[in-house]
């Protein structure tokens, strides 16, 4: 299509970019390759400059703000979102658009401790759902985990409870015949995040559901490997907490951004673990793998700091302190 010049040109790039975007949110596509074709798309409009409209180079920079956003490059994709939403939601989008651009607004806010903000976005994908008549939707579960997420992350726990009291209900986490779909397991979980940030360990066990429908491709921060091993940690059984948070980071390790904060979050707490199992070697490489991300992204959530100063303190060494 591109050898035909002009406007065919244009459209090519914008496909590119779209389907590379499209592929690395199907896990058909890895970050770095799917970088490089938007990236791709990017220059060849920025070669025609003032003749391609604003709307359409926005539409390339928020399909590369989306794959550095889930990738956990927070410090790149912010900027490119936030300006690049702002230009798509001057076009007057429908719903669907603004329900896209929320939703990777409040990520990007969220991650970067900007909770307030990120709150009202969250809010605002809510509100969407129900014009499109989709708030009943299992999809519409992570609409309310994520809102219970970012008040979890500021310590607003009843306010977190509320949220996922207000999730659409799907199957009986009792009952693991009748949680056909991944989304199911996502209130669960989070109300066993919420409950061990509360500091109650053995309700939090009790929460987790006992299928795990997203053992080969767990994704944060919905990990149950991860969050399984937090919580028998916390609950003095070190070994085997170790071994699943151990999985978790080798899975993670190869996926994400290397300073993803999420995964600096599971190093530090994965360190604490080790700390408390005796593997003093063991936690000072895991503090220092933490370490290099938080100041490599230091503009991030205070909570996805918190456990490497705590990891710091217990090995007598120097941390950047949360602001």
């Amino acid at each position: 299509m591109r050898e035909t010049g002009g406007t065919a040109d244009v459209r090519a790039a914008l496909e590119e970019s779209e389907q590379a975007g499209r592929m690395f949110q199907m896990g058909q596509l890895a970050a770095p390759q799917a970088s490089a074709a938007i990236t791709r798309a990017q220059s060849l409009l920025a070669a025609r400059g003032a003749l391609v409209p604003d709307r359409i180079k926005a539409s390339i920079n928020f399909d590369l703000g989306k794959v550095h956003a889930l990738s956990g490059d927070i410090q790149t994709a912010e900027p490119l979102i936030s300006s690049s939403a702002s230009t798509l939601r001057a076009q007057s989008p429908g719903p669907r658009e603004r329900f896209q651009y929320a939703g990777f607004q409040a990520l990007v806010a969220m991650q970067a401790g900007h909770h307030e903000q990120a709150e009202s976005y969250f809010q605002e994908g809510i509100k969407v759902r129900q014009e499109l008549g989709t708030s009943k939707h299992p999809f519409a579960i992570q609409d309310h985990t994520n809102l219970a997420l970012n008040r979890i992350m500021q310590g607003h726990f009843e306010q977190a409870r509320a949220a996922l009291d207000g999730a659409p209900v799907v199957g009986d986490p009792a009952q693991a015949s009748t949680l056909n779909t991944p989304y199911a397991l996502l209130v669960p979980r989070m109300r066993a995040r919420l409950a061990l940030t509360q500091g109650d360990a053995a309700a939090a066990l009790a929460l987790l559901p006992a299928q795990n429908l997203d053992d080969l491709e767990p994704q944060f921060p919905y990990d149950d490997a991860l969050l399984r091993g937090e919580v028998l940690c916390a609950l003095t059984q070190h070994t085997a907490g170790l071994l699943l948070m151990e999985k978790s980071l080798l899975w993670h390790s190869t996926k994400v951004h290397a300073h993803h904060p999420e995964l600096a979050r599971a190093r530090a707490t994965t360190g604490l673990c080790a700390v408390a199992a005796g593997q003093r070697a063991r936690a000072l490489q895991l503090a220092a793998g933490a370490q290099a991300a938080l100041a490599a992204q230091p503009d991030v959530s205070p909570y996805f700091k918190q456990p490497a100063l705590r990891l710091a303190t217990l090995l007598g060494a120097p941390a950047r302190r949360a602001p």
